[in-house]
């Protein structure tokens, strides 16, 4: 029993060190005693709760991983898992990943990648969920500014809104400052989050990008300078996000993930589970 602690102990460490390498991306940094990051205008905490580490946003949205030290092949857990909820144990090469259930090696060299990109989806899901909100009640000035820019927003009544593509900084100053002493705070808050968060929308390569909105919501991205695209499309009654590196047509869907790593993703929006790539 004391050797099994060890080794849970050891795991649950090892795999804190490979989410902390993950979420580099994303600036984190060790403040007040906590791991910190901030990603398209929302702050994260990186957690470590008993033997579990959680990734956890302001409005209380959490990514839970959950380390198991155990050494088979496959976990079959007696009941579903909570969604945002991810189990990892050590694996063997017979190992398959699913939705909730991801081998974490040492001894695997894509184990960053992995880790990171179900990171990636999750914080995603998060953003993408709220695209095209309803902002409001607008004050009359802030509604005529927007009714002025219709390549942005759509009105969708005398006092609401949607942003449904980025705007320049000259613009967002205009806004907030229409906004600022005149608008209920909340609605403030909710607009200078929505400029901020449909702007990493359009730079999720690194790079701002020429950004094209749909129909439903939908939009398309294109980056002239890595030529990676990404897009949300309505296709029948599902929401699916593609995010592609160039080169990405030459390449079979087995080979996407040795290719590219965590730079490919793809997920139906409404699917409550993670997408996750078995060792090649």
């Amino acid at each position: 029993m004391a050797r099994q602690l060890q080794l849970q102990h050891a795991y649950v460490s090892y795999v804190g060190l490979v989410i902390r390498r993950a979420l580099e991306r994303y600036g984190l940094r060790m403040a007040g005693g906590k791991y910190v990051f901030s990603w398209a205008d929302w702050s994260f905490v990186l957690k470590h709760e008993a033997h579990d580490w959680v990734v956890t946003q302001p409005d209380g949205s959490a990514l839970r991983i959950v380390p198991i030290a155990w050494f088979g092949a496959s976990i079959k857990g007696s009941e579903t898992l909570e969604p945002d909820r991810i189990v990892c144990w050590p694996g063997t090469s017979a190992s398959v990943a699913s939705p909730q259930c991801l081998p974490v090696s040492p001894l695997d060299l894509y184990v960053v990648e992995k880790v990171g990109k179900l990171i990636d989806e999750w914080m995603l899901r998060q953003l993408l969920h709220g695209h095209g909100r309803k902002l409001g009640p607008l004050p009359t000035p802030a509604k005529k500014l927007t009714e002025a820019w219709p390549e942005q927003f759509e009105s969708i009544s005398p006092t609401h809104v949607r942003l449904l593509a980025p705007i320049d900084d000259q613009k967002a100053a205009e806004l907030r400052a229409s906004l600022r002493g005149s608008a209920n705070p909340q609605v403030e808050d909710a607009v200078g989050s929505a400029i901020e968060q449909v702007a990493a929308l359009a730079q999720l390569c690194g790079h701002p990008a020429r950004f094209e909105p749909g129909q439903q919501q939908d939009f398309y991205c294109q980056c002239a300078t890595c030529q990676t695209t990404w897009s949300l499309k309505t296709i029948g009654k599902r929401r699916h996000f593609s995010l592609r590196p160039k080169g990405a047509s030459s390449v079979s869907e087995t080979n996407r993930f040795v290719w590219s790593g965590r730079d490919w993703l793809e997920f139906d929006l409404d699917s409550n589970g993670l997408i996750v790539e078995s060792t090649p």
